[in-house]
Formats: structure tokens, sequence, C-alpha cells
């Protein structure tokens, strides 16, 4: 690993919704395409086993998710809970180094989710990391800058593929479906170049109508932040 990057420290790190347990504990790999139905990457062992890794870099992590109700029909909370007991309870990370926050469906949601709450209102000149897959990085980074252009946020990318050290990514594993996921967040790009991402009701939606909730186990330690 780069000797530059083992130096870095920070402060706070978004990870972005991974996918649940499976009935092994397990973070599901594999999900189906939300608008074709097809069988699609997500990656999502690869993802928090990544966070643990660099876990002594961080001092405080927001996991956001949504989506769990729909998909799975289990709590909305299904996702970051199985996110946070991940990290603390199969990890030993501790319970308020970590903040759950649900929102809507996927990442613009939730980007909007933790501006809504106002999460990073004291980030401003500072640096926010972003924690996923190599994949979905220059989405998600495009995705924030945007939603919180004007804020003086600056938001570093973490490659979980880059940093992770105690099992293989996975991708390798699983080819057509691979090969869909970055077709789709080619397009994603695209569509949010072109002011068209989720269609015209998700791009014109104001701020105070997009679904956020914090744990509330672990609204307190919004204040810490």
């Amino acid at each position: 690993m780069d000797e530059k990057f083992n130096k870095k420290k920070y402060e706070l790190v978004m990870v972005l919704c991974a996918s649940p347990f499976n009935e092994s504990k397990v973070f599901y790999e594999l999900d189906k395409d939300k608008q074709t139905g097809e069988p699609i990457y997500v990656g999502g062992q690869i993802r928090m086993q990544a966070a643990v890794d660099i876990q002594e870099k961080i001092e405080k992590f927001i996991v956001v998710g949504g989506g769990a109700k729909e998909k799975y029909e289990s709590s909305d909370f299904k996702k970051v809970d199985d996110m946070k007991h991940f990290l603390c309870n199969e990890n030993g990370i501790g319970v308020e180094r970590v903040i759950r926050i649900v929102s809507e469906a996927d990442t613009t949601g939730n980007l909007h989710a933790i501006k809504k709450l106002n999460i990073l209102q004291n980030f401003k000149n500072k640096d926010v990391a972003i924690l996923t897959n190599f994949y979905h990085l220059p989405r998600a980074v495009l995705m924030a800058s945007s939603i919180f252009k004007g804020t003086g946020i600056n938001f570093v990318p973490i490659s979980a593929e880059a940093v992770i050290e105690k099992c293989h990514p996975s991708y390798s594993f699983y080819p057509k479906e691979f090969s869909f996921r970055i077709y789709r967040e080619i397009n994603g790009l695209r569509d949010w170049e072109n002011e068209i991402y989720g269609g015209n009701e998700k791009w014109n939606k104001e701020s105070k109508k997009w679904y956020a909730y914090c744990h509330k186990e672990d609204k307190a330690l919004l204040k810490l932040i």
C-alpha cells in the first residue's frame, strides 16, 4: 500500500449503501437491477471489509443506505443495521464511531439524506471521504460535488479495492454481472451530466422531500461530529 496513504487520517468517512447480510452474515455480492431486473454486481462485502481494514485511519463512520423495506420486506434500517453490526459486533469497531442514516435507495438518495440532516455542516474547507467500490467512485464523487456545491467541502475518494487487505476483490468471479454494472455506471454518469438522472421527479425534487432519518440510537452521536 502507498506510504502516503498509510499516513493519511480521516475525520469522517461516508460508507455508501452496501447490500444487506445473507443467511451466512456475508454481504450480498449480487443484486437485481431495479430497472431491468437483471443480476448486477454490487460488491457489498468488499466495500464493508475495506472499511474494517482501514478503520485505524478513521475517526467516525457514516453508514448510509436505503431500500431495504421495499426490496427485502424488512425494516428501513435493515441495510445500515447490518453495516453497523459488521463493523462493530463482528470486527470490534466502537459503536460510538458509527452513525446510521437511512435514505432513499440509490446514491443520490444517500447523499441528499446526509445533506438534509445537516451532517456535514461543520466541514466547510475540510475533507470528507467517500468509501465505495472503484467503479462507483466517479459517479459518487460527481454527485456529492454537485449536491453539496457551494459548501466548501472537499470530497476525497477511497477505493475499496485499493485498500482492502483481508480478502480478494470478487468482481472477477462474476464477469457478466460486473460488465453490466460498469454499463449502468456509465449510463448513470451520462444521465447526471444531461440532468435527467432518476427522471424529472427525482432531478427536481426539493431538499425537504428527500427521505432521511438517523437511527434513534445514534442521534446523540451526530452532535459530536
